[in-house]
């Protein structure tokens, strides 16, 4: 029914469904809500555990490509250069593009049984990253160059300063998506 009457979006990713909120304007409103309601969100239980949970938030691997807010922000600047398109796929001005900026030749079709480029709905953002063939090549292409570095015994990523530094263009990409 929420479906239905516009306060929720139905997503499919593979089996998997989800339910996001369908506008800002609904977020808005839930979020003035809850400010009312005056509700208290229990906290992590430790600064080891807060520690933790915000290095995982910040950047970490879904799989072998990049999530959490870089891989957010990443999806975002590719789509706002238009290098990726709204059905999540690569076009010529992006292959030129990152062939360029990365020297990762992106092939036209699918090199294996994964796609190219394929959505995925990160779990802390609520907001797509990219996966597929390219999202895996990204993460691996930046680790090697050292502007990421794997935390010791997490999934956790660091951004370095010479990544910030190279990805000044991507951080910078507003978040616009639901």
């Amino acid at each position: 029914m929420l479906i239905d009457r516009g306060v929720l979006a139905e997503r499919r990713q593979g089996r998997h469904r989800y339910v996001q909120l369908a506008s800002a304007d609904i977020a808005d409103w839930l979020e003035h809500t809850g400010a009312l309601a005056d509700g208290r969100i229990e906290s992590a239980p430790s600064l080891a555990a807060k520690t933790r949970d915000r290095h995982l938030l910040e950047a970490r691997t879904c799989y072998r490509h990049i999530a959490g807010r870089l891989g957010v922000q990443i999806f975002a600047a590719l789509t706002a250069r238009e290098w990726i398109d709204e059905t999540v796929t690569m076009t010529a001005a992006g292959r030129e593009s990152i062939a360029e900026a990365w020297g990762i030749d992106v092939p036209t079709a699918p090199p294996s049984s994964r796609p190219v480029t394929r959505s995925c709905l990160d779990w802390t953002e609520r907001r797509t990253h990219l996966g597929g063939w390219l999202g895996d090549e990204l993460c691996r292409e930046f680790l090697e160059r050292t502007w990421i570095v794997r935390r010791r015994n997490s999934r956790a990523l660091t951004l370095t300063p010479t990544g910030r530094d190279r990805l000044d263009w991507i951080l910078a990409t507003e978040v616009t998506q639901l």
